[in-house]
């Protein structure tokens, strides 16, 4: 199994180097790797751009091998292409309608990451 650190480099994206993230959600993040989380990014990258960004998405796809992982955005992501397990939503996490609307088909997250 690859590192946190090595699956954000394949993936390119900046939590490790420039911000240097990883290593501290690694240690946070190791002892529930193989369960079955639900995992929520707030924030997916990319900006406007509907073909850009989910580059976190895969990291937390091929790290949490079990788990669901969605993600939020202000911007429409549809065109992205990412694992089975993942979906994307789009809308504000300031818009309370909208977050209780994801949470009901989620579920309660086990990690936030925003």
């Amino acid at each position: 199994m690859k590192t946190l650190q090595q699956l954000c480099i394949q993936h390119k994206t900046d939590k490790h180097g420039h911000h240097d993230y990883a290593r501290h959600y690694e240690k946070h993040f190791k002892d529930i790797r193989i369960k079955k989380n639900v995992i929520l990014e707030l924030g997916i990258g990319g900006y406007e751009f509907t073909d850009r960004g989910g580059a976190g998405l895969r990291v937390w796809s091929d790290y949490f091998q079990n788990s669901k992982i969605f993600g939020l955005d202000m911007y429409d992501k549809s065109e992205i292409k990412l694992p089975a397990r993942t979906k994307i939503f789009q809308g504000s996490q300031a818009d309370g309608d909208f977050i209780t609307n994801v949470l009901s088909e989620t579920g309660i997250p086990d990690v936030i990451i925003d």
